[in-house]
C-alpha cells in the first residue's frame, strides 16, 4: 500500500512548456504596452467625445422617457463609456437628473419631467 508515486514526466514536461508559454504571454503583452503608450495620445482611460455628438444628444435627450447609457448608445451609435461620460455631463449641467444608480446601470430623466420619485 501506499502512494501511486511521482508524476510521470510528460506531465511535468507539459507543465513546464505551459509555464514558458504565459512567460513569453506576459513579455509581448509589456512590450505591446510600450509600443502603443509611445504611438498615440489618447489613453485607455481618457475618452473623446464629439462635440455635435454631444449637442445632438443634449438637443434629443428631452423626447426620451428613462434615459441609460444603452439607449444614449444605441441611438447615437457610440460607445458605452462615451455614453456614460456624456451622461455624466448632462447631470452635472443640470439637464438631466439621476433616479437610480447600481454598480452596473445608472437610470437618467430629463430634468424638465415633473413628478416626485
Amino acid at each position: 500500500m501506499g502512494t501511486k508515486g511521482k508524476k510521470p514526466l510528460s506531465s511535468i514536461e507539459k507543465r513546464q512548456k505551459r509555464l514558458m508559454g504565459e512567460e513569453s504571454r506576459s513579455e509581448r503583452k509589456a512590450r505591446k504596452g510600450r509600443e502603443s503608450s509611445r504611438g498615440s495620445v489618447a489613453s485607455a482611460t481618457s475618452v473623446k467625445i464629439d462635440q455635435s455628438t454631444y449637442r445632438r444628444v443634449k438637443n434629443e435627450i428631452s423626447n426620451i422617457d428613462v434615459i441609460t447609457p444603452y439607449v444614449i448608445a444605441s441611438r447615437f451609435d457610440i460607445t458605452l463609456t462615451a455614453a456614460k461620460s456624456i451622461l455624466r455631463m448632462l447631470e452635472s449641467e443640470g439637464v438631466i437628473r439621476l433616479y437610480d444608480k447600481s454598480r452596473r446601470l445608472s437610470i437618467y430623466l430629463p430634468a424638465t419631467a415633473g413628478g416626485s420619485s
